[in-house]
């Protein structure tokens, strides 16, 4: 049976944000991972004995009718068993003969592709995977994180870094850090923006025990109604305006859905965020699993979050001239 061509698979109508990816993918990422772009496909080659097997059966169905009831007499006798074989062999010839391929199912690639792939695929953000902090590195990241207890115990899985490349938070660079805390999933992410200093502040959510709040009470700030689980400080009014704002509430709820995170901590420090995520289950860390095809559009959305994670923060970070 022949092949036929397939249409190259679009990533840019998964989002008007993937925009320059088919063609990234085609030069970048195909060449090195061809069983990520099946491009051609789709059905292997019929064994002949299968062939042979389907062509004898189909010459069945298309006679047995016709000597029933042409021949009734000469067929009296077995006009029960074929009746019955006829609704048994039709199913599996008609699955046979017609039942679509799925190419997912048969496109898988190694791990060391995927590593690749993945690798190139956070480079069309500006992002790429690094390699692990030191200890010392790793212990100063973390603490400066709002974690539980500090971070004690932190293992680290995956390390990714940039500066985002284009959008509302280009020039924002990013660090994150995925991996495990208390053998459940959990990442830290540090983004800083630059330009001017704009306090000191923090929304911590309740359902995240042990962060240390030492020192924090007289920064206290109101939330509005319907943030029952959060608490916010801040160093000066400026700060609070800026961190109880409605639309910097509602990209932190967008930030915590996006990332599929049971809670989500912020702290800012000047020009920078901090963040501690309580994951749901890891977005960056491979599992065992079989990688096919569609891997390539979920990470695509995976370091899309990360970016519209800067851009939602990015109104934090703007001097009143800026915003207004």
């Amino acid at each position: 049976m022949e092949q036929r061509e397939r249409p190259a698979p679009s990533f840019e109508a998964l989002s008007p944000r993937f925009r320059g990816f088919d063609a990234y993918f085609r030069s970048e990422i195909a060449p090195h991972a061809p069983a990520l772009a099946p491009l051609a496909s789709s059905r292997p080659p019929m064994p002949w004995r299968l062939k042979v097997l389907l062509i004898a059966a189909a010459c069945y169905l298309a006679t047995a009718p016709f000597a029933l009831i042409f021949f009734p007499d000469q067929t009296a006798d077995f006009r029960p068993w074929a009746i019955v074989s006829f609704f048994i062999i039709l199913p599996g010839v008609l699955f046979g003969v017609l039942s679509p391929p799925d190419p997912e199912a048969k496109v898988t690639v190694s791990t060391d592709a995927w590593n690749g792939a993945r690798r190139r695929i956070a480079a069309f953000f500006g992002l790429e995977h690094a390699p692990p902090l030191a200890d010392e590195d790793l212990t100063r990241f973390v603490e400066t994180c709002p974690a539980p207890d500090g971070g004690g115990g932190f293992v680290a899985h995956e390390r990714i870094v940039g500066r985002i490349r284009k959008g509302a938070a280009a020039g924002v660079a990013i660090e994150l850090l995925e991996g495990a805390l208390a053998g459940a999933p959990v990442a830290m992410c540090a983004m800083r923006y630059g330009g001017a200093a704009h306090g000191v502040g923090a929304l911590l959510d309740d359902r995240i025990d042990g962060v240390d709040r030492a020192g924090l009470a007289p920064m206290a700030t109101d939330l509005p109604a319907g943030h029952d689980r959060l608490a916010a400080f801040a160093e000066n009014p400026e700060t609070a305006a800026r961190l109880t704002a409605k639309a910097t509430l509602d990209a932190f709820a967008s930030i915590r859905e996006d990332t599929a995170s049971r809670a989500v901590n912020l702290a800012i420090v000047d020009d920078a965020a901090r963040m501690y995520f309580d994951l749901s289950e890891p977005v960056f860390t491979l599992g065992e699993e079989a990688t096919g095809a569609i891997s390539v559009g979920h990470a695509l959305h995976d370091y899309d979050a990360l970016v519209r994670m800067a851009e939602a923060l990015t109104p934090l970070f703007r001097t009143p001239e800026e915003t207004d």
